[in-house]
């Protein structure tokens, strides 16, 4: 906050050049005077950049409520999940613009960074059909779009695990790691929720949670030049590395939030709805070079060359390593500490309820014990999700391993064609696939068997289930039958034994052909033989 006030009371216009320098040399009036450039040549009209604002219908409010909790720190209700609204492409001339834009937002509107092909259009949920024949859409990839055009990529910066950042200090870091990013134009914003006061003036969130927002030439490098932003953060030390999730998983994370570049997603870049005489302060939008440009995202993506990625790579690793034994414990005791109580009310084994959780935990797989909280505080087991995939998909649930206050950050996947799963957008987005509870099958001493069948309770061999092989149930002329088809297959013939003989095919010995032509022919008069007598044509 004090870098940004300071900025004021320089008085620096908001677009000065070289903003955000290793040690701010050229932050000063008289040497970026000293260093005008020629004017440059005369460029054609740019295109503006195109985004899409959503209104919300149900529920009224999108954004975040903010107040004082009962210990007199910041309290956070989240945001509403988008049910129905209304959605309308946009354009900015410029970051001026889109600054004015981003500003004029209120409680009930958010912005996805994909645009829709109708100027205008009605926004439903997935499961809402009736909504859609009527002409409204879901907030979909199918729907969404980063256009070859002017767009924006916006870059989310939620912390770092060791310290904090102003915002000066965020785009050093950012540009240390991109080079690339050092001459591109910025639109700085704070989180919604930074930049709190309480009415006794006490700060109760600072300025240390940022949003940058770069016009970009081709929108549709957005999900590439994510990749290659990526990398680059992951091989510069410090820029990169690992959570511990509550159930003993590792989270990757970066400077900025991988998870964002999706056309689709929503921004809510409105106002937090400020209660109990909470305020907020130095939250104004700063600008960062060229209001007017649009930088080139095929330069970050070609910075990613493949050293760097093969550097990004070490750094995972490292980083994987670094907290592999305090994910482990955390692991441990995040499953005795579940395993008794499912165990109890599953009523299974705490053998089998340990089992259930480390496989979630490990393996990201929810079986069919495993109990899920629904939107509406009911508990479901994934083996009830299964039994009955037309009521359940696309219903709301809370993260599985890491619940919390918001029971509608996972989604159930079932009739979409693929593997069942539950989606989670916690944690940057993780997936869990559903499976139904494993039975255990005990064999006797000396059994083997490639294959057990489970006609009723218990799995069996096929001995033990009286099954037996399609071939031990014909009969002589059916089994006659078959083989003369495979002879006629063998020969190029058309299947059938009531189609006539194709011939001698090409390329086959004489000798061979009548071999086979009288072995199939001899299979021919077996299988008539036997219809005949089925249906009285013969004397048995």
């Amino acid at each position: 906050m004090n870098d940004m006030t300071n900025l004021t009371d320089r008085g620096q216009p908001s677009a000065a050049k070289n903003l955000a320098t290793s040690d701010n040399s050229r932050n000063c009036a008289e040497q970026n005077e000293a260093q005008v450039e020629p004017p440059a040549p005369t460029e054609p009209p740019k295109l503006p950049l195109a985004f899409t604002v959503i209104t919300s219908i149900k529920p009224t409010r999108l954004t975040k409520i903010i107040g004082i909790n009962a210990t007199g720190g910041m309290r956070k209700e989240t945001s509403a999940m988008l049910s129905e609204g209304h959605a309308k492409r946009v354009e900015a001339a410029d970051l001026h613009k889109l600054k004015a834009q981003l500003d004029a937002l209120t409680w009930a509107q958010a912005v996805t960074w994909g645009v829709t092909k109708a100027d205008s259009v009605a926004v439903c949920t997935q499961a809402d059909t009736e909504a859609q024949q009527a002409g409204a859409i879901a907030r979909s990839r199918d729907n969404f779009k980063f256009r070859a055009a002017p767009g924006v990529m916006m870059l989310d910066h939620d912390g770092l695990p060791g310290g904090e950042l102003s915002p000066l200090q965020f785009r050093d870091r950012l540009i240390a790691a991109a080079p690339a990013l050092a001459g591109s134009p910025m639109l700085w914003r704070p989180s919604a929720s930074a930049g709190c006061v309480s009415p006794d003036s006490g700060i109760l969130s600072g300025l240390t949670r940022h949003r940058l927002y770069i016009p970009v030439v081709d929108a549709t490098l957005i999900p590439e030049a994510g990749k290659a932003l990526e990398a680059l953060l992951w091989a510069t030390p410090g820029a990169g590395w690992c959570d511990i999730g509550v159930a003993g998983q590792r989270l990757p994370r970066c400077l900025v939030d991988v998870s964002v570049w999706q056309p689709e997603r929503l921004d809510f870049a409105g106002p937090s709805v400020l209660v109990d005489g909470v305020t907020r302060a130095g939250v104004d939008g700063v600008i960062y070079g060229n209001a007017a440009a649009q930088f080139n995202l095929r330069l970050l993506i070609d910075s990613a060359t493949p050293s760097i990625k093969k550097q990004a790579q070490a750094g995972q690793k490292t980083a994987r390593a670094a907290v592999a034994e305090k994910c482990e414990t955390a692991r441990r005791n995040w499953v005795s500490d579940k395993a008794p109580a499912l165990a109890q009310r599953r009523g299974i084994k705490l053998a089998q309820a340990t089992n259930v959780l480390e496989r979630a935990a490990v393996h990201q797989v929810l079986m069919g014990d495993f109990e899920l909280t629904c939107a509406d505080g009911q508990v479901v087991t994934v083996a009830q999700l299964l039994d009955n995939p037309h009521r359940w998909h696309n219903a709301r649930f809370a993260d599985p391993l890491d619940p919390d206050a918001d029971k509608r950050v996972a989604v159930a996947r079932l009739l979409n064609g693929t593997r069942q799963d539950l989606f989670s957008h916690r944690h940057g987005g993780m997936r869990y696939e559903l499976r139904r509870q494993s039975a255990r099958v005990q064999l006797g001493r000396g059994m083997r068997v490639a294959v057990l069948y489970g006609p009723g309770k218990y799995f069996a061999c096929r001995r033990c289930c009286g099954l037996g092989y399609a071939s031990q149930k014909e009969g002589v002329g059916d089994r006659s039958s078959r083989q003369a088809d495979k002879l006629r297959k063998r020969l190029g013939w058309e299947a059938g034994i009531l189609n006539g003989d194709g011939g001698k095919p090409k390329g086959l010995h004489w000798a061979t052909y009548q071999r086979l032509k009288a072995e199939h022919d001899r299979r021919v008069q077996i299988s008539f033989q036997d219809i005949g007598r089925k249906f009285g044509f013969l004397h048995k």
